[in-house]
């Protein structure tokens, strides 16, 4: 089934870590891998499930799998290191562990989209080459080029990793603090600084070598399938990544961020939404076409098809948390918890959006009720102690330098039914945006189970 993909390059790549990672299992695996993959719906399940049937058995096809062999299981010798680190590193590879082994419901939907645009136009494709082995290898292209979107992805998730060491004051690995009678205290503590600094400064360098591995192997099958043009898509795509990343960085950093315009403004969610996720579906989804000599009208419709679902699915992923009457941080087997959802999501946005123009609503007064004193006096506390107690134990890369009290946000938003709704309304606006693409593509079964994806997103 699809759900391999990419086929044995992804078995062969995730069995050395779920081998070393097998010591972090615990019972709690199975609820941290639904918090950090929600299942969209029941209709979302079923037209995964009917996208995989219709795609098949894709190991005939994978042009990937004699690459990643032995190379990916000498990287995991590098992960064991981590162990103990908190680094995100390691939450990554566990991500990927509880997808490998199918506890998230589909494991390559943004492949098996790329698969189904290709499908969907199989009855051209037949028009536009010239033999079957012609057609044969258009379809080998095609699934390679599918495994490389997920890979591409899973790259872009590992560089996501690298830590902000300066952000929680980790940027040094070596200690000056001077030690008098009786500071035997504050001289463990800042040893332990420094320990933990220079473990996190090696995870780092582990997550960019894991990240350019894979990077790599996606340049060289791009070069196998000797097109220019699939060439300059994919490359689009990681470059907008890069926009895309250096933009959360600059919310992230922020230490006014609710304030700012920044938190309110929907066409920067959109521009950002579109660099992480919508540029690489919507290209690599005009890439399959290109592979096929698919007229440019329908290459045209792909790209907009692609990038509408990956808006409308970003969008959706950012509403699950809301969906919920409690707010829970995502926990993982021996990591420090982190928010349930990010400060700059879609129904934070709306809602934040919503109180500043409320000309009934003293904004600065709301803000100063989401902050939380106990996390400001725990972060401005500077003794040795307190760093090794709080900060050590507590670090994860999912912070925003602006603390606030997540708990109360989530009643907040939750409270705000416009900022729900009109999240539904934006998933909804992309949704058949996406769908109006598919209207130039001939009928078949696999542009049927594209309508069903992008009507999932905003149907129960």
């Amino acid at each position: 089934m699809f759900t391999k993909l990419p086929s044995r390059a992804t078995q062969r790549a995730l069995a050395g870590l779920r081998t070393n990672l097998a010591s972090l299992s615990s019972p709690q695996a199975s609820r941290a891998a639904s918090q950090l993959y929600p299942t969209t719906s029941e209709r979302w399940d079923a037209a995964m499930l009917q996208a995989e049937s219709i795609v098949g058995d894709a190991s005939s096809f994978s042009s990937l799998q004699k690459w990643v062999s032995g190379e990916f299981n000498n990287i995991t010798k590098y992960l064991q290191r981590l162990v103990g680190t908190n680094h995100p590193m390691l939450e990554t590879a566990k991500r990927c562990t509880y997808i490998s082994e199918g506890k998230m419901g589909s494991a390559q939907a943004r492949g098996l989209t790329v698969m189904l645009t290709s499908k969907a136009v199989g009855e051209l494709m037949k028009h536009s080459c010239t033999s079957e082995k012609q057609l044969e290898e258009v379809l080998k292209n095609q699934m390679s080029l599918a495994e490389m979107t997920e890979m591409t992805y899973s790259a872009y998730m590992i560089h996501r990793g690298v830590m902000d060491l300066k952000m929680h004051g980790l940027e040094s690995t070596t200690t000056t603090t001077t030690t008098t009678t009786g500071g035997l205290t504050e001289q463990r503590a800042d040893l332990e600084v420094s320990r933990q600094a220079r473990a996190l400064h090696y995870g780092n360098k582990v997550s960019v070598l894991c990240g350019d591995f894979l990077l790599a192997y996606v340049m060289r099958g791009l070069g196998d399938l000797f097109s220019s043009k699939v060439v300059d898509l994919v490359a689009s795509a990681i470059t907008d990544f890069m926009e895309g990343e250096f933009m959360l960085l600059d919310d992230w950093r922020s230490a006014n961020y609710l304030l700012s315009r920044e938190a309110r403004d929907l066409s920067r969610w959109v521009r950002r939404s579109h660099s992480t996720i919508g540029s690489l579906q919507g290209n690599t989804c005009q890439a399959s076409l290109v592979l096929a000599n698919i007229q440019a009208k329908l290459q045209y419709d792909a790209r907009e098809l692609g990038r509408n679902l990956g808006l409308a699915w970003q969008a959706h992923t950012e509403l699950q948390p809301f969906l919920r009457e409690r707010y829970e941080p995502i926990e993982l087997p021996e990591m420090p918890p982190y928010p349930a959802f990010d400060l700059n999501c879609l129904p934070v946005l709306l809602f934040l959006r919503g109180a500043h123009d409320d000309k009934a609503r003293n904004f600065r007064l709301l803000l100063d009720e989401i902050k939380s004193p106990e996390a400001n006096a725990n972060a401005n506390s500077s003794s040795p102690q307190a760093k090794t107690d709080g900060r050590l134990n507590l670090i994860n890369q999912h912070e925003h330098q602006e603390l606030v009290n997540y708990g109360r946000l989530h009643e907040l938003v939750l409270a705000d039914k416009n900022a729900i709704g009109e999240t539904y309304k934006l998933i909804r606006s992309h949704s058949t945006r996406a769908i109006k693409h598919l209207d130039s593509f001939p009928p078949s079964e696999s542009k049927e189970v594209l309508v069903n994806i992008c009507e999932s997103l905003y149907q129960k």
